[in-house]
């Protein structure tokens, strides 16, 4: 079963609370999970913005700078738009 809950651990979909004295694992969804996971994945996207924007410092006017310079924009806004809808819906499921 760890293996199998692995991925989802790891995008802080559950979450293991480890059992005492040789007691089994147990594995909880929490109530905020996809929202919490959704936050991680624009975290991530901005990550890639700024490192895309650090490569864009190749020779002025080059294709490669320009690639790397709209790759740094494109994740800008990427990870701008799931981090407002994840505080969007955060507050339509919250509400049930």
């Amino acid at each position: 079963m760890s293996k199998a809950v692995a991925c989802p651990e790891q995008l802080e979909l559950v979450r293991r609370i480890r059992g005492t004295r040789g007691t089994r694992d147990r594995y909880r969804v929490d109530d905020d999970a996809w929202y919490r996971s959704c936050r991680r994945e624009a975290d991530v996207c901005a990550a890639w913005a700024d490192s895309a924007r650090s490569g864009a410092a190749l020779p002025a006017g080059s294709p490669a700078a320009a690639r790397l310079a709209a790759m740094g924009d494109y994740f800008d806004h990427v990870g701008r738009d799931l981090a407002t809808s994840a505080e969007r819906w955060r507050h339509v499921f919250g509400a049930r």
